[in-house]
């Protein structure tokens, strides 16, 4: 197998995301305060943004490396099992900790922010005409 065949760059991409994403986290650990206070929230909140946005760029040649049959595989995939693995979590959530708890009331509105995003990115991706030739 050639070193720069499709199959090698996909897993040299995936892997390089997927280092980016665990160093993220590994300085997440070591400098952001365990507790909430001990650090301006109008601080922290701007370099997660900036955090996030770099484990999400970090991710883009592993992307535009795959065909189409592999990202149909991948959205398919984040779409069913991560909605039907968030309502599950959510579901458990509520029935032992009831719920106005702070952890399923906490999991709703994740589960909200997510249906906001896939809004607004379905919203942006069917202007730009991509659904009627697809």
């Amino acid at each position: 197998m050639a070193s720069n065949s499709h199959d090698s760059r996909v897993r040299k991409y995936f892997v390089l995301g997927f280092g980016v994403a665990i160093a993220a986290g590994l300085v997440l650990g070591i400098y952001l305060p365990a507790n909430a206070g001990t650090a301006p929230a109008w601080l922290v909140f701007p370099v997660l943004l900036v955090l996030m946005g770099g484990v999400m760029l970090a991710g883009l040649p592993w992307w535009r490396a795959l065909d189409d049959v592999q990202r149909q595989g991948q959205t398919h995939s984040w779409y069913w099992g991560s909605m039907l693995a968030g309502l599950c979590v959510i579901m458990w959530l509520i029935a032992t900790t009831g719920r106005h708890s702070d952890m399923s009331l906490g999991a709703a509105y994740l589960f909200i922010a997510q249906g906001i995003g896939f809004a607004l990115v379905w919203t942006i991706w069917r202007l730009r005409g991509r659904g009627a030739s697809e």
